[in-house]
Formats: structure tokens, C-alpha cells, sequence
């Protein structure tokens, strides 16, 4: 075996080189961890609904959790209330998760692709489990608009800053 032969081929085929793993973000699983849809003052919230303007809030956070070695849970944490005055319509609470995969990124890419990427694959199937919970409760399909996970991450990142800390995955 000639001395050339010794020497580590790179996926360019240059000789020398060091092998560097090829980045991997993966979906192992996707899951409802929690889910509560509350219609408290039902019937008399259908009529009451009709005659008065009512009030929805929606909040949505994202957290993450080190499962392993490179796997992580992402997890969007949604909760919806429709309100008239005192009364509650309904109260929804979802955290819906994903299990994700991810090798061979710096830590601040992988940190970015855990807070933004991955909320973005779970988001549509938030959206949809939300438009058909309300649904099933009696009220119109609420759809929630698409959300810009990058913005929120920003965000995150600034209150942290101003806060003296750090964001760590």
C-alpha cells in the first residue's frame, strides 16, 4: 500500500483534508404532549356570542428540551380564550411537540434551527388541530395566521440580553 493510499479523502476528493460530518436535522416523532378545550358556558355562550363582539386572545411560546445526545424535543405551547365581558367561551390549551435530530451544526445554527425551523414544521399541524378543536366546540373554525418563528426568536434573544443572559439549548 503506497503512502498516498494513508491519507483521508474529503468528499471533494482532495487529499488531507479533514472529513467533516454533513449536517443532519431530522423528525424522529411528532406528538400531542397536552391538550384541553374548555366550553365552560355552554349553551348560553352560543347566544350570548351572536349579539356581542367577543374578545380572543392567543399566545404562543416555543420551548426546547435536551433529550439525548443531538436530540431535542421541540415544543409549541399555544393557548386560545374567547371571552364576552367575564364569561368564557371556550379556553383551549395545546402543547403540541416533535422529537427532532440534530447533528453537525455550531451550537448557535443549531440553537436557531431548534427555535425557528422546527416550530415551523409543527406549526401547520398546530393550525389545524386548533381550527378543528374550536370546530368541534361549537364555534367558528379559528385559523391561526402564520407566524414568523424567526421574529419571536429575535425577540427572545433581545429579552435575554437586556435580562444578562443566554439562551441555551
Amino acid at each position: 500500500m503506497a503512502a498516498d493510499d494513508k491519507t483521508a479523502k474529503s468528499g471533494n476528493g482532495k487529499a488531507g483534508a479533514a472529513v467533516t460530518p454533513e449536517p443532519v436535522v431530522q423528525v424522529l416523532g411528532q406528538y400531542v404532549k397536552d391538550l384541553s378545550f374548555e366550553n365552560p358556558n355552554a349553551p348560553q355562550s352560543f347566544q350570548q356570542q351572536q349579539t356581542q363582539q367577543p374578545k380572543l386572545d392567543i399566545s404562543i411560546a416555543v420551548a426546547v428540551r435536551e433529550m439525548g445526545e443531538n436530540v431535542h424535543e421541540v415544543v409549541l405551547n399555544v393557548e386560545n380564550r374567547l371571552s364576552l365581558d367575564k364569561m368564557v367561551l371556550f379556553h383551549l390549551q395545546l402543547e403540541y411537540a416533535g422529537a427532532f435530530r440534530v447533528e453537525g451544526l455550531p451550537e448557535d445554527v443549531r440553537n436557531q434551527v431548534l427555535r425557528i425551523q422546527c416550530p415551523t414544521l409543527l406549526f401547520p399541524f398546530v393550525r389545524r388541530l386548533v381550527a378543528d378543536l374550536t370546530r368541534d366546540g361549537g364555534f367558528p373554525q379559528l385559523y391561526l395566521d402564520p407566524i414568523d418563528f424567526g421574529q419571536l426568536y429575535v425577540q427572545e434573544m433581545a429579552k435575554q440580553d437586556a435580562a444578562g443572559g443566554k439562551v441555551t439549548v
